[in-house]
């Protein structure tokens, strides 16, 4: 460790300190290392939702002996209470006080960014800096995905310091290159081939129509949200999706406003309408970096659903993004369904750690604590159901008898 000492150096800057060179550099780190785009700068730079982080948020970087940037991570430092009484350090990435209660369940999806091929210690040296330099009792490391050079020594460290760890697993589900839209529908399996070809009759019929957008010009963008807007307050995500996400709520459609609007400064926005009669019917949001692309958001009328315009918007983005040659489409949470278009999954994990202190033990208790309450009340919800489900089974077994006795 202390020839990776004498190789790097690093220094730290707080948010409104960050030259626009770091910046770029930042950016250019994150395509080269095919990044997705939530864990770009574009993500968090001048964003509203990150007011409230920037006086605790910092900027780690690691740098060689000539300068060059090879490693970022994005961090702040805050006081928070878990549970609502135990007063705590939290160090986390930024936007993390966006959580109403810290804890190992959060939404944290930045991760230690550093050149695709750093070199040899430059990743041990890093997170041992970082481990030096700060101090808290808990500590969210961010998503750190399985195959990153950060992985391994954020497990080295922890081991090392002894500390208290809880990993959680969080699989994200991927769609990898093509190199046509055509191949890529003939992956896909019989059934599925035989759904697309029986609703884009709709589409050469002209019942259903495209448009698709990737350029913004002068008012398009907020005449665009204004769409997306009326179609989501349509759709069944108004009453399922939480506040977070649910463009219902004008706070969370301001944030989304201006998060994509960051991303069409950068020719990185794409949207998609599906039409029925001419009637706006639903829509799909992505976002891209590089060539990497997110499947961001999106929704449809249920007065449509009949008409399978979400299945296709959801072709019309992998038609684009296969076409423009974009590396690797995220679709964000592995849910089963998503295996009929092709998705694989791709593991991470988020690491919190918990000081060895009187904070920081009672902190790990309380945590565990939590998540075993969890645990046995999702038990007792699902035997609940069980139960009630019994005698409504036992009257069908019953009456199916009698049928066949009949």
């Amino acid at each position: 460790m202390d020839k990776g000492k004498e190789i790097f150096h690093f220094t730290e800057f707080s948010y409104n300190e960050i030259p626009e060179t770091v910046w770029k550099a930042w950016m250019d780190c994150a395509s080269a290392w095919h990044a997705e785009p939530f864990r770009a700068p574009t993500w968090v730079r001048d964003q509203p939702w990150m007011t409230s982080s920037i006086p605790y948020a910092r900027l780690l970087v690691g740098m060689d002996e000539r300068d060059n940037y090879l490693g970022f991570w994005p961090y702040q430092m805050e006081t928070k209470r878990i549970k609502g009484f135990l007063p705590i350090h939290l160090c986390c990435p930024w936007g993390g006080d966006n959580q109403a209660d810290p804890g190992v369940g959060g939404r944290q999806y930045f991760w230690t960014l550093c050149t695709p091929d750093p070199p040899p210690g430059f990743a041990a040296a890093f997170v041992e800096t970082f481990m030096e330099r700060t101090h808290w009792n808990m500590l969210q490391t961010g998503d750190v995905r399985k195959n990153h050079p950060f992985s391994l020594a954020w497990e080295d460290e922890l081991k090392r310091k002894r500390l208290r760890v809880l990993r959680k697993q969080h699989d994200a589900a991927i769609i990898g290159p093509w190199d046509s839209f055509k191949n890529y529908l003939a992956s896909l399996s019989q059934n599925w081939r035989k759904h697309y070809r029986r609703v884009y009759r709709q589409v050469a019929n002209g019942k259903v129509s495209v448009e698709q957008w990737a350029a913004f010009p002068d008012d398009a963008l907020a005449r665009v949200v204004k769409r997306i807007y009326l179609i989501y307050r349509d759709s069944w995500k108004v009453d399922s999706e939480e506040v977070v996400v649910n463009l219902s709520v004008p706070s969370t459609l301001a944030n989304f406003s201006a998060r994509i609007a960051a991303f069409a400064r950068e020719d990185g926005l794409h949207v998609v309408f599906i039409k029925v009669d001419g009637d706006d019917a639903a829509f799909h949001v992505g976002v891209s970096h590089g060539d990497m692309s997110c499947a961001l958001q999106t929704a449809y009328r249920e007065k449509y659903a009949s008409h399978g315009v979400g299945f296709i918007a959801q072709m019309e983005y992998f038609r684009y993004t296969i076409e423009q040659g974009m590396h690797e489409r995220n679709l964000l949470g592995f849910i089963d369904y998503k295996k009929n278009f092709g998705a694989e999954v791709s593991q991470s994990k988020l690491y919190t750690v918990f000081s060895r202190d009187t904070i920081g033990s009672l902190a790990w208790y309380t945590q565990g604590l939590s998540d075993n309450i969890k645990k046995i009340s999702q038990q007792l919800r699902k035997g609940y159901a069980f139960l009630n489900e019994l005698p409504k089974r036992n009257f069908s077994t019953i009456n199916h008898q009698s049928r066949r006795n009949i």
